[in-house]
């Protein structure tokens, strides 16, 4: 297998429909798999991912909590050399997207040209990209020997925030990786339900608090892993 395209998804059957349409749609030169956790949903998810006849882990979280614990079971599930990482909204507007983010080379990570996208489907804001160069996996690729070495998303995050930020400090301060910012690649991130802003602020500083922590025992050990430490290739089943 020469990619894994993984994500978590909660709630988001419709999106996730149109995302693996857009995947569907291509003709890449290398062999795929795509890889879902559905991070427990209660629509149509389930439905969505057997329609489209995806591997489908599950997980029976009935709450709206940090997806890292849900990328980590794809990506323990991933049998591909390359991971493609991405959002369960992000749909693929480059035609070849596969082929594209299947190219990485040693030593970087891809990250593709997202865009926000309105209620209504209009571009109104870059999330990553040339214009917004912050090394989030909106969409991009990496190494799966990379992405375990530093022990892919840290499940110490439990609230939404920083995780992002947390794991692009790994693998850029960690492994010295650089990302790469591909213009040839876009993806569009669909509007989709988040949670009331006022509990959003009550768990930023949850989240921003362990980032800064993680950061500086980091800075001070030369320990740039997640909780749970590197994971061995052999992981996957």
């Amino acid at each position: 297998m020469n990619v894994s395209i993984c994500m978590a998804v909660y709630n988001q059957g419709k999106q996730l429909a149109k995302v693996l349409e857009t995947i569907r749609a291509q003709s890449p030169s290398v062999s795929y798999e795509v890889v879902v956790c559905n991070d427990g949903s209660d629509d149509d998810t389930a439905e969505v991912c057997t329609f489209y006849g995806v591997t489908c882990a599950y997980l029976d979280r009935p709450f709206y909590a940090n997806p890292a614990k849900a990328r980590n079971v794809a990506y323990r599930l991933a049998k591909g050399d390359i991971i493609i990482a991405q959002s369960a909204e992000t749909y693929h507007e480059t035609d070849d997207s596969i082929d594209r983010l299947a190219e990485v080379e040693p030593g970087k990570f891809n990250v593709a040209t997202v865009y926000e996208m309105s209620e209504h489907g209009a571009k109104i804001a870059q999330y990553t990209g040339p214009m917004n160069r912050r090394p989030f996996f909106f969409l991009g690729s990496i190494r799966r020997d990379d992405l375990y070495a530093v022990g892919c998303d840290d499940e110490d995050f439990a609230v939404p925030g920083f995780d992002d930020d947390w794991l692009a400090a790994r693998l850029i301060r960690g492994l010295h990786l650089t990302p790469v910012f591909r213009d040839d690649v876009v993806g569009c991130h669909q509007h989709h339900w988040r949670p009331p802003q006022a509990i959003a602020m009550e768990w930023f500083p949850e989240a921003r608090n362990l980032f800064t922590s993680k950061m500086a025992d980091a800075e001070r050990t030369r320990c740039w892993l997640a909780a749970g430490g590197a994971w061995p290739l052999e992981v996957t089943t």
